[in-house]
């Protein structure tokens, strides 16, 4: 348990690095035979579900390590005094930016309504993953705001929680 703690954001980057390989294959079975404009915006789809599943978790790893924590909840402890915990909360906070920029933003949400058949069960409406993403952000930062106001004390309790 204590290596799966420790090596949680490697092991959640190269999840979503296979997964992005098995929807990429999906995809191309599922057009089979795409014109280059549609081959072109597939690979692009895929292109950024590589970026975005992998890098902010490699990031958070290479952090985790480099600051000396023990697993992957070092981000619920407050701990500023370390430069490699500052680093992961503005990783958390870029990724973040990026999913709502991307999304809402430059159509990404179009994309994902067109290819998200290749990641099973994606909604296929780009005004509801719009505001599913903006909801998502938008209680993260709720939910990191009242760790650190209410509940710091309350998650040194847990032993798992072992930093």
């Amino acid at each position: 348990m204590n290596l799966i703690l420790k090596y949680f954001w490697s092991i959640g980057a190269v999840a979503g690095l296979v997964n992005a390989r098995i929807s990429k294959k999906r995809l191309k079975k599922e057009f089979t035979e795409p014109d280059e404009a549609t081959s072109t915006e597939i690979d692009r789809f895929i292109k950024w579900c590589n970026i975005c599943f992998t890098v902010p978790y490699f990031l958070l790893q290479i952090f985790q390590l480099l600051g000396g924590y023990r697993n992957c909840f070092y981000l619920l402890q407050s701990d500023f005094s370390n430069v490699f915990y500052i680093l992961g909360i503005l990783t958390i906070a870029l990724y973040w930016s990026l999913m709502v920029y991307l999304v809402v933003v430059k159509g990404g949400a179009e994309l994902i309504a067109k290819y998200g058949q290749g990641f099973y069960n994606i909604l296929n409406n780009p005004r509801t993953i719009k505001i599913l993403v903006i909801l998502m952000v938008i209680a993260g930062c709720i939910a990191f705001i009242l760790r650190y106001f209410f509940f710091q004390d309350m998650l040194m309790q847990f032993s798992f929680l072992d930093f």
